[in-house]
């Protein structure tokens, strides 16, 4: 099985200062194709932003993208998963908390990747088609 290391595949992991605006940081959603970054202050990861806050937190009240600052609008609740974690275990976690990407923090505590719900479903869909294929290569395998 998988784990969320694996699946991380040695990529560095996106994220933006806590003190960056709004704006700053949708342009950066935008570049990097994702729908949520880890934001970090201090070398801490101190919150996450996704399109999710975009909308509730920023959008509906009105708030000027150039003025509100992300640190405000985040969710500031990290929620995080050690890398050498099953991918399983991950998505069970992402599931039971009704989110959609995690942090993943090494032994001591730093950043070293973020994971979407999107990613782990892939990974499920490919694991079973493998075990399918097994299975049916066995059963119908003709005897030689």
């Amino acid at each position: 099985m998988k784990t969320v290391r694996e699946i991380l595949g040695g990529r560095r992991p996106y994220w933006v200062a806590a003190s960056w605006p709004v704006r700053r940081v949708v342009e950066y959603l935008c570049e990097k194709h994702v729908g949520a970054v880890p934001v970090v202050e201090a070398d801490v990861v101190v919150g996450v932003f996704s399109e999710r806050d975009l909308m509730r937190r920023v959008v509906l009240p009105g708030l000027d993208l150039d003025v509100a600052g992300i640190a405000e609008v985040m969710t500031p609740e990290v929620i995080y998963v050690e890398p050498d974690e099953s991918y399983l275990a991950a998505k069970e976690l992402m599931l039971k908390q009704n989110i959609r990407h995690l942090v993943v923090k090494d032994a001591q505590g730093e950043l070293s990747g973020f994971v979407s719900l999107r990613e782990l479903s892939e990974t499920a869909l490919e694991e079973a088609t493998s075990l399918i294929t097994k299975l049916n290569d066995q059963y119908y395998r003709t005897p030689g």
